[in-house]
């Protein structure tokens, strides 16, 4: 659910982003990186310019599931290192108390992957009670913390020097178009608003990569 509050909030900076959905994934080495969702992972990997990795806690360290995925990113394909250079932002939701183990567990493997790893993250406490029925997380400090961490996310990522607004502000390079970022008080899209106080992709044991 967090993954899905990050996409929305990604894509009010007309990022173009896609989720990975960990179901039907094999265990790393109990089968051929040719099976079908080992290959939709390694693809989105290589075509995404940042992720978003999330990852629930279970007995004070990541998921099996999520630590799988990442064991699937190889660190060299086709001659290339897939995820050299791009940025990532780590996020996690807890059943209980707050705790960081997850965030500090996943900054570690993004090191060793070569990820430019944002300093911001999210850590969302009490999951069961901070969203609604509809999936929505209710508005809080958790909520303003993820736009914090997406809002950090996109600013890390280079500003073409020759897309300039005619008021001299740089303009963020995505993957569709350039765009501004949203100014602080204005509505993002689902009519939250973006303040400068909150915002990278994967939670419930998915990677998202947006593509910046």
């Amino acid at each position: 659910m967090p993954l899905d509050e990050a996409a929305r909030i990604l894509d009010s900076f007309d990022t173009e982003v896609k989720l990975f959905d960990p179901r039907d994934q094999p265990q790393p080495d109990g089968a051929l990186s040719e099976q079908p969702k080992v290959a939709e992972l390694r693809n989105l990997v290589t075509w995404c310019r940042g992720m978003v990795w999330c990852s629930p806690e279970c007995h004070d360290v990541m998921t099996g599931i999520m630590k799988s995925q990442i064991d699937w990113i190889p660190l060299s394909l086709g001659g290339v290192r897939p995820t050299q250079g791009k940025t990532l932002a780590v996020m996690q939701v807890c059943g209980g108390s707050q705790s960081f183990n997850t965030v500090n567990q996943l900054r570690i493997l993004g090191r060793w992957m070569r990820l430019l790893t944002i300093p911001n993250q999210s850590s969302v406490a009490r999951a069961w009670d901070e969203f609604d029925e509809h999936g929505r997380i209710r508005p809080s400090p958790y909520y303003n913390r993820i736009v914090d961490v997406m809002e950090e996310l996109v600013k890390f990522h280079p500003v073409d020097p020759r897309h300039q607004g005619s008021s001299g502000r740089s303009i963020l390079r995505t993957g569709r178009k350039p765009c501004r970022a949203v100014p602080t008080g204005q509505p993002a899209k689902g009519g939250r608003p973006v303040t400068a106080e909150r915002l990278g992709a994967a939670t419930g044991n998915t990677i998202g990569a947006p593509q910046l």
